[in-house]
């Protein structure tokens, strides 16, 4: 599999994935830039800047053929924060892996529909693979504090100052909210608390376990981005036993069904967001009602299934 470092280091998602798959599957790692030595039969590409090595690989015979994970949305202003390349390179690198692949995966219906609009290829030439979630790492356990949490880049795309606006208006509650997560907003979301005195936590990326100890710490999960391609911290806060309350966009419907196992607003309507993340602090049955719901959800959403649809993708190409 040919990854970039960079991104494996500092995004939490692809990171996650990585390793994930690298406790299940025996596969030589690809770090770029660096030469591919041997040969494969199957090389699988995360994301536009591994592919002129992939295509390399190809002309040159020492790999038969090219399976393609695209884990970001085609459209302006969403790419990973540690790269400095060029949009219009980053396309073209897309858009020749999307033609000269043999399978191209992505991980949501909602991006199979953008991948499709974007660049005009058939629906039917995408394969759609969710994510996973490990169920016996992140599993439910009595709410030790009464905590609100968000796990999220600290970028535009994760819409921070939309929760930060909510929970503002949420001020004469008792709560805490704990947002984890580190990015070039960090210091302006950090006034902007401090202007509205909010009380609220920032954490930079916590271990794995701590991860799931903070989770199965908390009463509700907020997700307030703008865009979202898949929802891995969605996911895993569900197996932990979280109702979700976040906006009704992109891939996030598809993961979590609105009133039963959270509640999903417009998104950018901070007021609304603040009313479903009261209903759910202040209705403990319902709150225990979704949170039941969204554990179950869960059991759709395992690595082994996803290594399961992986394996017969390469098995077929």
């Amino acid at each position: 599999m040919i990854f970039h470092k960079n991104i494996l280091n500092s995004f939490g998602g692809l990171g996650t994935y990585y390793y994930e798959l690298k406790t299940r599957l025996k596969f030589d790692s690809i770090f770029v830039p660096r030469d591919i030595i041997k040969s494969y039969d199957v090389v699988h590409v995360h994301d536009w800047f591994g592919i002129p090595l992939a295509l390399e690989g190809k002309a040159k015979k020492k790999v038969r053929k090219i399976v393609y994970s695209i884990h970001l949305s085609p459209y302006p202003g969403f790419t990973y924060q540690t790269l400095n390349m060029e949009e219009k390179k980053q396309k073209k690198y897309e858009f020749e892996g999307i033609l000269y692949s043999d399978a191209v995966i992505v991980a949501s219906e909602y991006m199979r529909r953008c991948i499709h609009k974007y660049y005009g290829i058939s629906k039917n030439d995408i394969r759609v693979i969710p994510l996973g979630v490990d169920l016996k790492y992140f599993k439910p356990e009595k709410p030790k504090e009464y905590l609100l949490l968000t796990v999220a880049r600290l970028t535009e795309q994760k819409g921070i100052e939309y929760l930060l606006e909510a929970v503002n208006i949420l001020k004469g509650c008792n709560f805490k909210l704990c947002i984890v997560g580190k990015g070039e907003l960090k210091e302006h979301l950090t006034n902007l608390a401090e202007e509205l005195e909010i009380p609220v936590e920032f954490k930079d990326s916590l271990s794995k376990r701590e991860l799931a100890k903070l989770y199965r710490s908390s009463y509700v999960y907020v997700t307030t981005s703008i865009h979202e391609p898949f929802g891995l911290s969605v996911l895993e806060a569900m197996a932990s036993g979280l109702p979700i309350v976040g906006f009704n966009v992109s891939a996030i419907p598809e993961i979590v069904r609105n009133n039963v196992d959270g509640v999903l607003v417009t998104a950018g309507n901070y007021r609304k967001l603040a009313r479903a993340i009261e209903t759910l602090l202040e209705n403990p049955e319902l709150r225990n009602e979704m949170s039941t719901n969204a554990r179950k959800r869960t059991s759709n959403y395992t690595w082994e299934r996803h290594v399961s649809k992986l394996l017969e993708v390469y098995k077929h190409v």
